[in-house]
């Protein structure tokens, strides 16, 4: 039974000088991407369209919880020897990230080595210079996970670049499996919006826990972790698309997210045929101007629906919001 996010309880913003709790609306958002990213069944996928009287603020809390529900009694992540026997089936030379004493270098894949006890080792190549190379067991594959960049030249020396974040508020957020989520890169959740106007909500407005004691304050973006907005040392869990155009990088997604979330009309009418192996979030603003227009695609893809979803349960749905719950065959 998977068990509730309670994120949306915990976290506060500053309101006239004070830390007060997020409002109801975004409360129920950040538990709706928490159960509809850990809605798995073979074949399937489940759809939710939401009708909003505004936009602003919706996909980011909605990735919030799906990022949780990666973590915190959700989809359980590949275990060290899944990820460690994913690593020993690549090239040699394919390009790597390499995290180790809180920094992140820049490597290669140098092939598999078996140790004095048995044991299977990869060896990780970080610096031409002496050919400085570090051997990482299935224990602590973890530390090590591909990367998609093409010009991936090891430099003769390295020093590493500093991995950061907010232990404290991480931890008061997500409790201590927060070090899963800096301890490796997987797109977890997309969105597919305004560029400009999802960076602006990730990155400007400051979040506190709730308690007796106030945590450092840190944005969504510390919980998000996009991609684009992470330098590229930077373990990432999410990636942000434009709605304007579609992007070579819906390429770079090597598996499904567990949640596409399309933050408006637009984004839901050009790029939903993307994304038809994940389960979506459709967030429809009824000030937009192809507000009906998506209505009706919508309503088409309902028609194609196999059922409702007998698992996912829906949190209460606040006043001025409506829904639509359905499922339908992965593609």
């Amino acid at each position: 039974m998977r068990t509730a996010s309670g994120m949306g309880e915990r976290l506060r913003y500053s309101k006239a000088a004070q830390w007060v709790p997020i409002p109801e609306w975004a409360g129920f958002l950040v538990e709706l991407g928490f159960r509809l990213a850990g809605e798995e069944d073979p074949g399937k996928r489940t759809t939710c369209i939401l009708a909003v009287p505004t936009r602003s603020y919706a996909a980011t809390f909605a990735a919030a919880g799906a990022i949780e529900s990666m973590l915190v009694g959700g989809v359980d992540l590949p275990n060290a020897r899944e990820h460690f026997e994913a690593l020993t089936k690549l090239r040699e030379g394919d390009p790597l990230r390499f995290n180790l004493g809180g920094k992140s270098f820049r490597a290669c894949f140098k092939g598999v080595v078996t140790l004095n006890d048995g044991r299977h080792a990869i060896r990780v190549q970080t610096q031409k210079r002496h050919g400085r190379a570090y051997l990482v067991t299935e224990d602590n594959s973890h530390q090590v996970y591909s990367e998609t960049a093409t010009d991936w030249e090891l430099p003769k020396q390295q020093p590493g670049r500093n991995i950061q974040w907010k232990p404290r508020f991480l931890e008061a957020v997500l409790g201590n499996r927060y070090q899963e989520l800096v301890s490796r890169s997987n797109i977890e959740v997309v969105i597919i919006g305004r560029l400009a106007t999802l960076s602006q909500e990730l990155t400007d407005t400051l979040f506190v826990t709730g308690g007796s004691s106030v945590t450092e304050a840190a944005t969504l973006q510390e919980i998000l972790r996009v991609k684009r907005l992470l330098p590229v040392s930077q373990p990432y869990r999410s990636e942000i698309y434009s709605s304007m155009r579609e992007e070579d990088g819906y390429q770079s997604v090597a598996e499904p997210p567990k949640l596409a979330i399309f933050d408006g009309a637009q984004g839901f009418l050009k790029s939903r045929h993307h994304w038809r192996a994940t389960n979506w979030l459709v967030l429809l603003d009824r000030t937009e101007p192809q507000f009906e227009v998506a209505v009706i695609e919508a309503n088409s893809e309902y028609v194609r629906r196999l059922s409702s979803p007998e698992k996912i349960t829906v949190p209460k749905v606040p006043k001025g919001l409506e829904l639509m719950l359905y499922q339908e065959s992965k593609q």
